[in-house]
């Protein structure tokens, strides 16, 4: 009786380390899960800003090469930044409206394509004030309302992309987590009719 007691006992240790390693597990894949979409959402603003403005980068190398002042009115003149940034916010807006409905809701559709209409029609008015010759804005006004567009522009769409990260790492980790709970259920069983035979065989031994 002793010995079926000591089996009884290991047996139900290791079914407990297993079942605690299988919970540890699941919070492991969650936390990482959560670092995961994050990192995605500023990668993405990274190399879309990198890429994005490229050019700009390439004309600065270039001016500082030839010791040359770099044509800052001429940059925002051109347009260059603000169509950039519409562009930013037209793509993301693609990506929100071909996204499933798990992704969706009526405020953050209203939302969404309330500030990207304030973006464009800002980039419009800013653009169009600079291709008027009547209309003389100064340097420090058109650096500000660039700096304007251009980061809430890009706050805009980088929290789009981060949400829509979330939510589809949301949705792995409750089908990786359900997987999980199925498979913690079939061990309980196995595991309690491992002790219910053990028992019967006991019972036909006395």
């Amino acid at each position: 009786m002793s010995l079926d007691k000591t089996l009884k006992r290991n047996m139900t240790y290791q079914q407990n380390n297993q079942i605690s390693g299988q919970v540890n597990l699941v919070r492991i894949r969650s936390f990482c899960s959560d670092i995961q979409w994050f990192i995605k959402g500023i990668n993405w603003l990274i190399f879309t800003s990198l890429f994005g403005l490229l050019q700009l980068l390439v004309i600065f190398l270039w001016t500082l090469l030839r010791n040359k002042p770099f044509p800052l009115d001429q940059i925002l003149a051109d347009g260059s930044i603000l169509f950039f940034a519409c562009a930013i916010v037209a793509s993301v807006i693609i990506d929100y409206g071909l996204s499933s409905e798990e992704f969706k809701s009526y405020l953050g559709n209203l939302f969404v394509f309330f500030f990207a209409l304030i973006i464009i029609f800002s980039s419009s008015l800013i653009y169009g004030l600079c291709l008027d010759a009547e209309q003389e804005i100064s340097e420090q006004v058109l650096i500000i309302s660039h700096q304007i567009i251009f980061f809430s522009a890009m706050s805009f769409a980088t929290t789009l992309k981060l949400n829509y990260y979330n939510k589809l790492n949301q949705l792995k980790d409750s089908n990786s987590i359900g997987k999980l709970e199925a498979q913690s259920v079939k061990t309980l069983f196995s595991f309690e009719e491992s002790q219910k035979n053990q028992a019967e065989g006991n019972e036909e031994k006395q």
